[in-house]
């Protein structure tokens, strides 16, 4: 695991997003970083959710906010969600710094921690299949579809210029084909890129910070009801959902292909790189 202290590359890191942070935030994550060097974790987590707060968003201190809470959740002083917390900071950090080895690592012992003290719990271990256009379009980046759409684009073009340029039967049949394969790669990678541009705009990335969560109507009634009894599906602790708009106290969602509302202040938003 990497130091926390506030190094070279930190501080030239900071400086170089002087224009968001004030003077004020700089020192703020500086003392975050005294504190957790301390293993003072409420003191850390408090700098670092004031500087959230402010809407700073960095790669370190999303990754100091998420060992905080972890290192916390490992002490008497823990809180109930501290890992659903640590979690959502630590990947917060990947969405920000895509490839951080330290953050997958630590990611992958906090999800660990929490499957141990499900299982200690008695509860099952969850797996959630995606829906199939979440699954579709998760295959690639929104760049990829876009650059797959553009090359169809341009054998298409080909084609047909080709096709209106030579008489020769040979030419024809393979601007023919050009053609027809330039269609549908643009088709189907623009439905794509479309499909995922879509969802980037219209979902955030969020991540269930509560032992449990129930998925709600959107009245705030369970969502499935059984011999007249309320029947509640249940999202653990540390789970990844896709989170739409807010409506008063509730947000709706998507968990895999389960869709429905939770209570806002059982979630965490995440940032995204611009």
């Amino acid at each position: 695991m990497r130091s926390f202290t506030l190094s070279a590359a930190v501080a030239l890191s900071l400086t170089a997003t002087a224009a968001q942070a004030s003077p004020t935030s700089e020192e703020t994550f500086a003392e975050s970083v005294t504190a957790l060097e301390k293993g003072a974790f409420d003191r850390a987590i408090d700098h670092l959710e004031s500087l959230a707060d402010r809407g700073f968003v960095h790669p370190d201190a999303s990754f100091n906010r998420g060992v905080s809470y972890a290192g916390r959740a490992g002490t008497p002083q823990a809180k109930n969600g501290d890992l659903g917390q640590a979690v959502a900071a630590l990947s917060e950090t990947l969405l920000l710094r895509p490839g951080d080895n330290d953050a997958e690592r630590a990611l992958g012992q906090v999800r660990n921690e929490i499957a141990r003290k499900r299982s200690s719990a008695g509860g099952e271990p969850v797996v959630v299949r995606p829906s199939l256009d979440r699954a579709l379009v998760g295959l690639a980046s929104e760049e990829v579809w876009a650059v797959g759409a553009a090359i169809g684009s341009l054998l298409l073009t080909a084609g047909l210029v080709v096709r209106g340029l030579f008489d020769k039967s040979a030419a024809r049949i393979g601007a023919g084909l050009a053609t027809v394969f330039g269609l549908v790669l643009l088709l189907t990678f623009g439905a794509l890129a479309a499909a995922s541009a879509h969802l980037r705009r219209t979902t955030s990335p969020a991540v269930v910070v509560v032992t449990e969560a129930r998925i709600l109507e959107r009245s705030g009634e369970p969502v499935v009801q059984r011999d007249g009894k309320p029947e509640y599906t249940l999202i653990p602790e540390g789970a990844e959902v896709e989170a739409h708009e807010r409506e008063g106290e509730l947000t709706r969602l998507r968990w895999g292909s389960i869709e429905g509302y939770l209570r806002s202040n059982q979630l965490r938003l995440l940032s995204r790189a611009p």
